[in-house]
């Protein structure tokens, strides 16, 4: 497995390096890389010497970083940290990007961004965030859970979980939350809604129970909740993702984007795979 790891000289650059040689195993080929800010073009009013200067810290900070470590090393510059990871997943041919959770509080999120759900949002491959402290962990991968809807990029996360769960000999639990928003409903038609969500919960389940190899369960629950419970159950959680327009994100975001904040164990968020040509 190709893997590309995003330092930034933090306790998160260490987790997500710790995390891609756990996934990655002893026939992972690892690229770690740090994103220095700007847009790599230079400018008549450039400062050469401080871009320069910039740039040999960067390599500095990756030297350190990943002494020991079997592998490659990449800087480059890029306008956020996703899209320079991104740009380099894109020329190395790379399987996966694993970053570190967000430190920031909820406003400083807001105000200065999120390093690992920007990566999440530029993600044309699928991008692995490590959970705080997951470098001082244990690391062994036992059970593997996924979260299924039937998409495309629900399949493409159940395949990737299927990979890892046979690479690592781990038991693979995958469940489907069937949503039910009963409670914006008039009381009246309420009781309805919940019934016809567990037709299609007992149909999913009965989906899930052809499924060979795995332990499937069918819930009428919020999809982030279900994963965040599976999540707290499991030591890998692989989850689909496709992209959000900004009304949508605002006003309930993205299962992925969400468990990228602070997971309890390490989370794989796959993106919609391309369209055959």
């Amino acid at each position: 497995m190709r893997i590309l790891v995003g330092i930034d000289g933090e306790e998160g650059g260490r987790d997500a390096l710790a995390l891609a040689r756990v996934l990655g195993g002893t026939e992972a080929e690892l690229t770690v890389a740090h994103v220095v800010p700007g847009d790599g073009r230079p400018t008549r009013g450039a400062n050469l010497a401080f871009d320069a200067a910039a740039r040999a810290e960067a390599h500095a900070l990756l030297t350190r970083e990943v002494a020991g470590v079997a592998g490659t090393t990449e800087v480059i510059e890029a306008s956020t940290v996703g899209a320079g990871l991104h740009e380099l997943a894109a020329h190395g041919a790379v399987d996966l990007v694993a970053v570190g959770t967000s430190r920031s509080s909820p406003l400083a999120r807001l105000l200065g961004g999120d390093d690992a759900r920007g990566t999440i949002r530029e993600a044309r491959r699928p991008v692995a965030v490590a959970p705080r402290g997951y470098a001082g962990a244990d690391g062994a991968v036992r059970r593997v859970g996924v979260g299924f809807d039937e998409s495309p990029q629900a399949r493409a996360a159940l395949a990737l979980a299927r990979e890892l769960a046979t690479a690592h000999d781990a038991t693979l639990t995958v469940v489907e939350a069937i949503e039910v928003a009963s409670w914006l409903a008039d009381p009246a038609v309420a009781p309805a809604l919940a019934a016809d969500a567990e037709r299609r919960r007992s149909a999913a389940q009965r989906r899930l129970d052809q499924v060979p190899g795995v332990e499937g369960r069918a819930t009428t629950n919020l999809s982030l909740d279900s994963m965040r419970d599976l999540a707290g159950d499991v030591d890998l959680l692989v989850v689909g993702w496709r992209p959000h327009g900004w009304i949508e994100r605002a006003m309930e975001g993205s299962t992925g984007e969400a468990l990228s904040h602070d997971p309890p164990c390490p989370v794989i968020v796959v993106p919609t795979p391309p369209a055959p040509h």
